[in-house]
């Protein structure tokens, strides 16, 4: 099992044509749509097509090494595509109703957020409850949030 969860992102750097033609082959093949910016610090035609989210990543990821020979892949990119797929396939689902879906349960998140109160860092809290640390951030935003909400009043 991985030591941390991470929250992965993705990106090309290329021309604005190559770029697009990219992004329409994801958007068509994948129903994904990557953000595409002009990236040139010289006025050049220089572009970057960037997305985020895992679960889009995992996607992209898995159709460019979909059918892949040895002998064309980067080791290290192939590596942390790896590693990715071993994160998603080790999330924890929790049933809702009829199906199960990728949330932490009520009583995890309540001992998660006794832990953000003790200052427990949230790397340690993420390991500690196969999250990622993007979730446990966003469980702590909205404990401050909810923590000033209450001062107001």
């Amino acid at each position: 099992m991985l030591e941390t969860w991470k929250d992965w992102g993705w990106s090309l750097m290329s021309t604005k044509e190559m770029c697009e033609g990219i992004q329409n082959i994801l958007e068509k093949e994948l129903n994904i749509k990557p953000k595409l910016k002009y990236s040139s610090n010289t006025n050049n035609n220089t572009y970057q097509i960037t997305k985020g989210g895992n679960e889009s990543i995992l996607k992209i990821l898995d159709y460019l090494y979909e059918n892949s020979e040895e002998y064309i892949r980067l080791d290290r990119k192939f590596e942390l595509y790896k590693e990715l797929k071993e994160q998603q396939n080790n999330r924890q689902f929790v049933k809702e109703g009829k199906r199960e879906t990728y949330r932490i349960s009520k009583e995890d998140k309540e001992k998660i957020i006794i832990d953000i109160e003790n200052g427990v860092d949230f790397e340690i809290i993420a390991k500690q409850y196969g999250r990622w640390v993007g979730s446990i951030k966003r469980i702590a935003e909205k404990l401050k949030k909810e923590k000033e909400k209450e001062k107001q009043e």
